[in-house]
């Protein structure tokens, strides 16, 4: 899991750095934005490869830090970086973003910073393995406490529900978009939201042997939880999308939708004795294939932006004889997001689907296919008033700079390619995670 997410960071980490070499390169305070961005790649990296919970923690509040500095990278709060309004609608500054995407994401660190020292106290080691290996003894002992485990998994699950921008943290995510667009693509894309996803597929096989070996009932509070918070995420924000009057806001909302659709893939994991490896597997596909066409989804909509000189989608005037890379790479990467074959975005999705049908959770089934028709609205709605719509004025720009669209242009063409193989790479990782729990289970059951 660790080798996987650092390869998709480290590549989609790169080609967002591509892009902001020209986007950023008349921007103010370029020193601070390239150290912050590298350092925020680093700190996710940290985090992925943290054999302790003490190091992914460390790894968790710097990416924490990073996103609020270049959340609110425009901090002198000039007007034209506002977002919000139009009016009669309230309008937000950067540093209030900033500050308020801290103390959304801090309320959840110092939850899960609480949880992380239960478990200490219990299983008396930080390392991840050893809390695998060990787990038979002291997750039994901290069940005999009536109420410590749902406890537990309640602060654990904490800290990634808000750095993931789940329900009930989910507000701090939309106005994250008044940072610069390669900032945006980068939280949504490779790092921050992202983290929450994979710490809670990280602590999944603990819960998992806890309540179906173990039989600590109190364990499958965890599944629950992450199920329900997921699918009630991806229906919410995916009908805040609908509405949602700016196009990084109305991506913004999906990225949360889409993430929740991860959280109901690994929430489903342990509903079911028989779907651990599906869904677990179903989970990580479609974080992979987010990642890759939602940072398309945002280079795209930093060009069109800055051409139009508007947030607002309605004024958003782009040509697709006049930017016809542009239009197809976007909407490639729309696609994707809908779910159409053969756009890889399908496959990591239908396995979702399959996952909540395979483990017999019909009521999450539905409210997952519901979002469905959500989705393709607000994709083809967004799409539609950028390039479709009857301008009265067009943009006289033909196409966007050169790097700008070999950045977004290889995201593009990898969701097409990876789209065409997407049935061989979806066996590749069901086959790699089988081994992979097979092992660490038997060992589990060995050790204990």
């Amino acid at each position: 899991l660790s080798v996987i997410l650092a390869n998709i960071v480290s590549f989609l980490g790169f080609i967002i750095m591509l892009y902001s070499l020209k986007y950023m390169e008349c921007e103010p305070g370029r020193t601070r934005y390239w150290f912050l961005m590298s350092l925020f790649i680093s700190s996710m990296l940290l985090l992925l490869l943290a054999d302790n919970l003490i190091l992914l923690f460390i790894g968790w509040k710097v990416v924490g830090i990073c996103s609020y500095a270049l959340i609110g990278h425009y901090y002198t709060d000039e007007k034209k970086y506002w977002i919000g309004g139009p009016p009669p609608f309230p309008f937000k500054k950067p540093s209030e973003c900033g500050l308020k995407a801290l103390l959304f994401t801090t309320v959840g660190d110092v939850s899960l910073l609480a949880g992380i020292i239960i478990l200490y106290i219990y299983s008396h080691t930080f390392n991840l393995i050893e809390l695998y290996q060990t787990a038979g003894s002291w997750i039994v002992n901290m069940a005999k406490t009536p109420g410590l485990l749902i406890l537990t998994i309640i602060l654990l699950l904490g800290g990634p529900m808000s750095k993931s921008a789940q329900f009930p943290f989910h507000e701090w995510l939309p106005e994250a978009m008044a940072g610069p667009t390669p900032v945006s693509a980068l939280i949504h894309a490779a790092t921050m939201v992202k983290a929450g996803v994979y710490f809670v597929a990280r602590i999944l096989p603990i819960f998992f042997y806890a309540y179906w070996i173990a039989n600590c009932r109190g364990a499958m509070v965890f599944f629950i939880l992450t199920a329900f918070i997921g699918v009630f995420s991806a229906f919410m924000a995916g009908s805040q999308a609908m509405v949602s009057l700016e196009l990084k806001k109305a991506l913004a909302y999906s990225t949360i939708s889409q993430i929740g659709y991860m959280m109901l893939a690994l929430g489903v994991a342990g509903l079911n004795a028989n779907t651990l490896v599906l869904g677990f597997s179903a989970g990580v596909f479609h974080l992979i294939s987010h990642g890759i066409f939602k940072a398309a989804l945002f280079l795209c909509a930093g060009v069109l932006i800055r051409i139009s000189d508007s947030i607002y989608m309605v004024n958003i005037n782009a040509s697709k004889e006049k930017m016809p890379l542009t239009w197809f790479f976007m909407w490639v990467s729309a696609l994707s997001l809908v779910g159409v074959p053969p756009f890889l975005g399908f496959w990591s999705k239908d396995e979702i689907l399959v996952a909540c049908l395979e483990s017999g959770q019909l009521l999450f089934l539905t409210f997952a296919l519901i979002t469905i028709p959500i989705t393709s609205f607000y994709t083809i709605r967004f799409m539609g008033l950028v390039f479709h719509k009857e301008n009265t004025t067009e943009i006289e720009r033909r196409e966007a700079d050169v790097i700008s669209l070999i950045s977004y242009g290889i995201l593009a063409i990898l969701t097409i390619a990876l789209g065409l193989v997407g049935s061989a790479f979806n066996s590749f990782l069901l086959s790699t995670f089988k081994i992979y729990f097979t092992k660490s289970l038997n060992l589990i059951i060995t050790k204990s």
